[in-house]
């Protein structure tokens, strides 16, 4: 995961002020179930009946029920229907709020390549090919030079192919090098000169233009006056000014002609080991996008009611209380949750959990887990101040015992009893039951992959496991998210601590990122501090403005 800079301005505190006016009311959700999985509809009815939700804001339609949908599928027939439903609900516009109920896929699909794409895909597998038979060539001659025998080919089916392409340009560059070796061993002769100007003619096929301007830099430092130092310099003109072509011609996209035109100046300037690295990157610069497309279900749910967002990485969160002002505040957003968990009775135990809580209050101790080993990174830092922050602030205003463990390992098995709010970090996909989850506990572990799966019985990510032992909410990633993807736990708990805004609004205030791979699971409406609050909405200000009051 990577780090994130922290920005804040007076915005923030705007925004905070004008978010205090009014927490999310019943009225301004809507629930989405699956009609073709088994109690979704069930589920999404409970809740309704639980919240006084309308049961009008109940959307149902067939799904695929399995956790992963074809993101053309998503964007052809599931984003119409919710739009159409939510559209002819009669107070649309009151709507901030979407929940997602066991059976609702969990996660979305990469986007594919178009036809066109596909097509240069093929042609760039062909030239790639092409190229490799040119450099095995290559390899046959340097490896006569250097008087090796010939090496047995790589077998196509016990290597993939960019492995085995790996493979071949670290043998050829091996026998250049002994080559070059031998040649220098030899006696002055017509034999040798003849040799040399084998050597040459490799070398220049091997990295073109390149390959001169390495030998002349090999002579040394060579005087003002030297022929050569006017071709050296000739040289790394030529050379700069094809890099630059080549970059262009990439920037401006790739197509057929494009490919063509950087091919030849690539194999002049450096060569067929040229051409092959440039054809290498062409393929990931046309599929790159499409592996930053998937995505989590709800994330993309966020934003169904936009008409056009790039759909390839996130997208800034318009709701986010750090962001600033841009562009994207033109998007409507929705804040969306999920009521789902490994099995369908933990799952109607998020609601009943979550409004027990409210009307008794929480009780039990809060955990802090900081001290990973890669915190000291400059890319990670950040995270690890969030953290104790969040501990000091939890001791201060929480009312509750906060036990912080500063050690590089995770709480021990069975360490944590009565435990109610939770953060820390990492232990990848492998959960440590150290807690004894009190009801209505809120917490969340931040790595990657935590959320891949929910049906997975076997499966042993933080947040999946935490729901199988008792959690009432926790946040988690179904893919690499970047470290920056996490609401920051000391903003987080902060805005909890409130009892003013609900659990989903805490989340979307201070997640940075939609269209992209987090998600949150529990009763989006639960506010833990709702009958007693213990910040008021003025500390609350200060304490996300770095001033503890």
């Amino acid at each position: 995961m990577a780090g994130f800079c922290r920005r804040f301005c007076v915005f923030l505190l705007l925004a905070l002020c004008s978010s205090a006016q009014a927490a999310l009311e019943p009225y301004q959700v809507a629930v989405l179930a699956n009609s073709s999985f088994a109690g979704s509809r069930e589920l999404a009815e409970y809740y309704c009946r639980a919240r006084n939700i309308p049961t009008s804001n109940i959307i149902s339609f067939a799904m695929p029920d399995g956790e992963l949908v074809a993101r053309s599928l998503y964007d052809k027939s599931i984003v119409p229907q919710v739009r159409q439903a939510l559209e002819k609900m009669p107070r649309f516009r009151d709507i901030h709020c979407l929940v997602t109920v066991r059976g609702v896929p969990l996660r979305i699909g990469s986007a594919k390549p178009t036809d066109q794409e596909r097509s240069l895909l093929s042609s760039l597998s062909r030239n790639r090919k092409l190229a490799l038979e040119e450099l095995k060539g290559l390899l046959a001659q340097a490896n006569r030079l250097a008087g090796l025998p010939k090496p047995p080919l790589a077998d196509p089916k016990k290597a993939a192919s960019r492995n085995r392409g790996a493979a071949l340009v670290r043998q050829t560059l091996e026998a250049m090098n002994l080559a070059a070796e031998k040649i220098n061993s030899l006696p002055e002769s017509l034999y040798k000169d003849r040799v040399v100007k084998d050597f040459d003619q490799v070398q220049q096929n091997l990295f073109g233009l390149a390959s001169r301007l390495e030998r002349l830099k090999s002579q040394g430092p060579l005087a003002a006056t030297d022929p050569r130092a006017a071709e050296l310099a000739q040289l790394q003109d030529q050379l700069r000014r094809a890099d630059q072509q080549v970059s262009q011609l990439m920037r401006s996209g790739v197509t057929f002609a494009r490919l063509d035109q950087a091919a030849a100046v690539t194999r002049r300037s450096r060569g067929v080991l040229g051409v092959i690295q440039q054809l290498d990157a062409s393929v990931r610069l046309i599929n790159y996008p499409y592996e930053k497309s998937s995505s989590s279900f709800d994330s993309e749910l966020s934003l169904v009611l936009a008409d056009d967002y790039p759909k390839r990485g996130f997208v800034i969160n318009n709701l986010c209380l750090e962001c600033p002002s841009s562009s994207q505040k033109q998007i409507r957003t929705l804040m969306v949750s999920r009521i789902d968990a490994p099995t369908a009775s933990i799952a109607r135990g998020l609601i009943d959990m979550a409004i027990a809580a409210e009307a008794r209050g929480l009780s039990g101790r809060s955990y802090i887990d900081t001290g990973w080993s890669k915190a000291r990174k400059a890319g990670y830092k950040n995270t690890e101040k969030s953290l104790l922050t969040a501990a000091e602030i939890l001791t201060k205003y929480s009312g509750l015992p906060v036990i912080v463990d500063t050690r590089n390992e995770v709480f021990a098995e069975g360490s944590c009893p009565e435990a109610v709010l939770y953060c820390g970090w990492y232990s990848l996909k492998k959960y440590v039951d150290a807690f004894d989850w009190a009801p209505g506990a809120v917490g969340y572990h931040i790595a990657s992959f935590e959320l891949t799966t929910l049906r997975n019985p076997k499966f042993t990510g933080w947040a999946t496991s935490m729901l199988r032992d008792g959690i009432t909410a926790t946040l988690g990633a179904v893919e690499e998210p970047l470290l920056a993807s996490f609401p920051p736990p000391d903003r987080f708990f902060t805005l909890l601590l409130t009892g003013r805004y609900s659990l989903v609004e805490c989340f979307y205030m201070t997640k940075r990122f939609n269209s992209w791979r987090l998600v949150l699971i529990g009763d989006p409406l639960y506010r833990p501090f709702a009958g007693n609050p213990r910040l008021s909405i003025s500390q609350a200000e200060q304490i996300l403005n770095h001033k503890l009051p």
